[in-house]
């Protein structure tokens, strides 16, 4: 069994205060929900899901809010039980899931993943880590993702667009050899 960690946080405006709208924080979990779950199915199973009940393979489970804070913390469980002495957040499979989330995630706000090199080179590094870490995986499978989570990123959002209770989004992911990962999301 495999896991992997993220933690989805909201800053600025009300979320400082440790406040959100009820309604677009409801919104926002569900689209934060949904795209882990896309994501995850196309790293698994190599195929695109039309509805995040239909993941297979693994389960995302959340844990409540903490005190004090506006951020919610999602395990994605991967083929079997979860239990907390298992819970392994720099695996080759929490890697991988943390770099096709990244992946959907930028590629469908318009983000590039370093602007330092061309769009060509950047497909072609992800092609070849989707590859050399999951064969079952296509980059266009992913590309297909980036279509589906579309709306569940605008979701994420909402606590930003809409009620404006926040500025920004962070989407983190924790590695325990490694720098924390972020994925910033604004306007």
């Amino acid at each position: 069994m495999s896991s992997a960690i993220f933690t989805l946080s909201y800053d600025g405006q009300l979320a400082d205060r440790n406040l959100i709208n009820g309604y677009d924080a409801a919104a926002a979990l569900r689209g934060f929900e949904r795209s882990l779950a896309l994501t995850t199915h196309a790293v698994l199973n190599g195929k695109i899901i039309v509805q995040a009940p239909a993941l297979k393979g693994a389960e995302i489970l959340f844990s409540p809010p903490e005190r004090g804070s506006w951020e919610a913390t999602a395990l994605v469980v991967v083929g079997g039980i979860w239990a907390l002495n298992n819970v392994k957040k720099d695996t080759p499979i929490g890697h991988l899931l943390y770099s096709a989330y990244d992946y959907v995630i930028k590629s469908a706000t318009g983000s590039t993943l370093d602007y330092d090199k061309s769009i060509r080179v950047l497909i072609e590094e992800a092609r070849n880590a989707a590859e050399e870490a999951s064969p079952n995986l296509d980059v266009n499978v992913l590309d297909a993702v980036i279509e589906r989570a579309e709306k569940s990123i605008e979701e994420i959002h909402r606590p930003i667009i809409e009620s404006e209770t926040a500025e920004t989004a962070i989407i983190s992911f924790q590695h325990e050899r490694g720098p924390e990962e972020k994925i910033t999301l604004n306007r």
